[in-house]
């Protein structure tokens, strides 16, 4: 259980300053941040020095929960693009430009890659953490269940 809420309250500290970063929506001290950010790689480098301590998850299942940071950041740089470029065509649309549709549309939108996409990543990660069975689910080698009828 102590394990359980110890990676919660990392990976919570993690994706917060993570926005911060990316994002500025939330202001976090210099501070705060750097010392999330230089436990990071003590809490990485822990996972494959200290073998079946009990306490740590398995390094891969760590590393697959992990590995959403900078999926994280990649989705970020996405989402800006794809935005910029349906703004830019909505603007050029001159039947589209400054109706209630692109106001509308440029609020959700906004919500969606601002807020829903991290809280929806955090969601699954304190899933991941709090269910063995999806964490260990993850490391399995991939099933094939499509079966060819030659196979039969």
């Amino acid at each position: 259980m102590v394990a359980i809420l110890f990676y919660i309250f990392f990976f919570a500290a993690l994706d917060i300053c993570t926005i911060a970063s990316l994002i500025g929506i939330i202001k976090i001290p210099k501070q705060i941040k750097l010392a999330v950010w230089l436990l990071t790689p003590v809490v990485v480098v822990a996972h494959f020095v200290i073998a079946d301590s009990g306490f740590l998850f398995p390094a891969e299942e760590f590393l697959k929960i992990f590995m959403f940071i900078p999926i994280m950041v990649v989705l970020h740089f996405m989402s800006r693009r794809v935005s910029a470029r349906i703004a830019n065509n909505i603007n050029a649309n001159p039947r589209l430009a400054g109706t209630a549709f692109a106001v509308k549309y440029t609020t959700i939108t906004g919500f969606i890659k601002n807020r829903l996409l991290y809280i929806m990543i955090f969601a699954f990660q304190v899933i991941a953490i709090c269910t063995p069975g999806i964490r260990k689910g993850m490391t399995k080698q991939p099933v094939n269940v499509y079966h060819h009828p030659s196979q039969y």
